[in-house]
């Protein structure tokens, strides 16, 4: 925290800090790039970068020595809220989404200027949802376009093989065009499934977009491997050998494929342990800083 240059001597009378005049003038030598609030003994704005900064006037730090040692710790604790918000990890996110939430810590930040933390913890938590919302936004429209691009690749790989068909099926053999249509079902189903599971995706878009592209296409090429080891158990009579006749194979070896792709559900997510983990040093964090 810096202090602004005054010739004005310090005082130990009670300074009202907020004011509804407009002292953003006499705050032109600190360059923001976004103003947050302008009163007579302080400011809090967004730096040029982005980053959240105040200034407080000498009037205003010879007050807060006299505060009671409660009062400083309480605003202490809060500041450390502030800071470890301020630090969760946000690159991907839209500058303007960054500069809302950002905003938002600096309401935060003015509360704590003007002894009102309880108001300022409100700000705060108001501050890390609304990032969380737009982080899990963020992650779900990864994950999703993941698994359409690579159900997308199977589908395309499929029907290019279709129309050639009659030489695929004289080069591989006809076993092998079958089992490339089955694994295309199989990845239909596995998106299938992802997609109904989308509302219920709690993912964080700090693991990266790289992970969000892998997991999310390891999952429909599991789909594709899972439905054609699923249409070989059935043709080999392991499964539902009793529900198999001549006229409804083809039907039933297909429902299997694609049963057998949504079974993608029960493989363990990387980005949800990423998220746990996260979520757990966030909560030690929150806790340290009350407790300090």
């Amino acid at each position: 925290m810096s202090t602004a240059d005054t010739n004005e001597q310090a005082t130990a009378d009670v300074i009202p800090l907020s004011s509804t005049a407009d002292y953003s003038e006499s705050w032109d030598k600190y360059e923001h790039s976004f103003l947050i609030r302008a009163a007579k003994h302080y400011k809090v704005f967004l730096d040029p970068d982005g980053r959240l900064d105040w200034v407080t006037s000498p009037e205003y730090d010879a007050q807060q020595l006299t505060q009671s040692t409660e009062i400083q710790h309480a605003g202490n604790a809060v500041l450390g809220r502030i800071a470890i918000a301020e630090a969760t990890p946000c690159e991907a996110l839209e500058l303007e989404v960054k500069r809302h939430f950002m905003r938002l810590l600096g309401e935060a930040m003015v509360c704590v200027l003007e002894d009102d933390f309880a108001t300022a913890e409100k700000m705060i938590d108001a501050a890390l949802q609304f990032q969380r919302i737009r982080k899990e936004e963020l992650s779900r429209s990864w994950y999703l376009i993941a698994a359409l691009s690579t159900t997308g690749i199977f589908i395309v790989v499929a029907v290019l093989i279709w129309l050639v068909r009659d030489w695929f099926s004289a080069t591989v053999g006809p076993a092998a065009l079958d089992l490339v249509m089955y694994a295309t079902t199989g990845s239909m189903g596995a998106v299938l499934s992802v997609i109904v599971r989308s509302g219920k995706l709690h993912f964080d878009s700090s693991s990266g977009r790289p992970l969000h592209i892998l997991e999310a296409s390891s999952r429909i090429v599991a789909g594709a491997i899972s439905a054609v080891l699923a249409v070989l158990a059935v043709k080999s009579g392991l499964v539902l050998s009793a529900l198999v006749n001549t006229t409804n194979l083809p039907y039933v070896l297909f429902l299997a494929a694609a049963g057998a792709g949504s079974a993608e559900r029960y493989a363990t997510s990387i980005i949800s342990r990423f998220e746990s983990a996260s979520d757990g040093a966030a909560v030690s964090n929150k806790s340290h800083s009350k407790d300090t």
